[in-house]
């Protein structure tokens, strides 16, 4: 009697034990984040070959694990009898009673350490378990093979009885969403990501980041701004336009007639060696898009029409600048280095305490990547905005103003527009 006392205790501590793997692996598999599975094959350790194996055989693995737990359930609930029986046999003898008493105590104790307890730890952090348990998972997954795959097969002629075609489980084995990588970018940007082999490194967040965020970038978040605009009048002369050409270095020039609000089209400087003998033989059409428009939707049409600029108007009608597919891209990637490209933002810290900001540079963004605290008001959104808030004279180059704990040396200003600054914090 107490030989077989002690292997029913000992039965039910390792069926609760396997209960309470199957069940923490369940979870941990279905919501584990699948974009951090798949950065994880780079590292070929056995764990990640084994993870790796159960992501693309996704039926194969919740089928071990279903008849896993099952197996230790019916296990579990067969201990508990043999340790139970002393304990109601002495309180009676009526059977109804102790399959009912026996009932009760078994399902409180394997919901409470086999389900519930389990899912929630392993719910945590679940592609850390599902890694770590990895190996001792894949000798269930082997002993079981035979009779998950039978499972598995058998569920899915059911399903093809009544869903055309059946479900095709491994379409989705890879796949991943915009919220496995929002939560990659918090994992990492909480310092997650520090401890593990493998980790993210800045730049690749950085780039997830602008991902996430470019569905909600409008297109005039990234236009060329009008006064920035390189543009020729369509009666200029060609040799006009070739100087346009080499002083810009630009390889397609929008073209305006009368007015800059009247864009007609732009020409390629390829064009030029076909000899042409005015501007309008070689003019291209061009594309307007609303100022409101999702840049994520312009960059699909770009690529859907083989185009790569676009004129951006405002609710006027009026020519608010100019997009390009390099502008979009940028938004993801950050800035694109192009020793010709005159009309990007510059913002460079050059010494301690000592910055080299442009005009059209967002004061939001000089503070987030400088930990600056230049005042944010609804009145302007660029540093341009800020100095002319707090002088509304066009300053000059060379001139100096103090704003605040700021001196800030106009480098660059023409056409009434401030291009480039020197920005020095003072001593506070």
């Amino acid at each position: 009697m107490g030989s077989s006392l002690s292997l029913g205790y000992l039965a039910v501590g390792l069926s609760l034990l396997f209960s309470a793997l199957f069940s923490g692996m369940e979870i941990a598999y279905l919501s584990a984040n699948r974009l951090r599975l798949e950065m994880d094959r780079k590292s070929n350790s056995l764990n990640n070959r084994l993870v790796k194996m159960y992501v693309s055989h996704p039926s194969q693995f919740i089928a071990t694990i279903l008849v896993g737990n099952n197996i230790a359930v019916v296990v579990y609930g067969m201990a508990m009898t043999v340790v139970l029986a002393p304990w109601l046999n002495g309180i009676s003898q009526n059977a109804s009673f102790l399959l009912a008493t026996q009932t009760v105590i078994s399902t409180i104790i394997v919901l409470i350490i086999a389900e519930f307890l389990p899912k929630v730890l392993f719910h945590t952090h679940p592609n850390f378990f599902l890694k770590v348990f990895a190996f001792p998972i894949s000798v269930f997954y082997i002993l079981l093979f035979p009779v998950a795959h039978a499972t598995t097969w058998l569920s899915n002629r059911l399903l093809r009885m009544f869903i055309p075609g059946g479900v095709d489980s491994q379409a989705s084995a890879l796949a991943f969403g915009k919220s496995d990588l929002n939560n990659l970018v918090d994992e990492a940007s909480q310092g997650k990501a520090k401890e593990e082999e493998d980790q993210v490194k800045e730049q690749e967040i950085r780039i997830f980041q602008n991902a996430l965020d470019f569905s909600e970038v409008k297109v005039r978040d990234c236009l060329i701004p009008r006064p920035d605009m390189v543009t020729i009048e369509i009666n200029e002369s060609l040799q006009r336009l070739q100087q346009l050409f080499v002083s810009s270095h630009y390889s397609r020039i929008p073209v305006y007639e009368d007015t800059v609000d009247n864009i007609v089209g732009y020409v390629n400087a390829k064009s030029l060696f076909h000899s042409p003998e005015r501007i309008a033989d070689v003019l291209m059409q061009l594309p307007y898009v609303p100022e409101t428009m999702r840049a994520r939707d312009l960059l699909t049409q770009f690529i859907r029409t083989s185009r790569s600029m676009a004129i951006v108007v405002d609710e006027f009608g009026g020519t608010a600048g100019l997009v390009t597919i390099e502008d979009l891209v940028e938004e993801i990637f950050g800035e694109i280095n192009d020793e010709h490209d005159l009309t990007r933002i510059v913002m460079k810290e050059v010494d301690e305490g000592m910055y080299l900001l442009s005009g059209r540079a967002e004061v939001e963004a000089i503070n987030e990547q400088f930990g600056l605290e230049i005042p944010e008001e609804e009145g302007y959104d660029t540093l341009a905005g800020f100095i002319l808030e707090h002088d509304p004279s066009i300053p000059k180059v060379g001139e100096e103003i103090v704003i605040g704990c700021f001196l800030i040396t106009v480098l660059r200003a023409n056409a009434g527009r401030i291009g480039l600054v020197q920005l020095r914090v003072l001593d506070r």
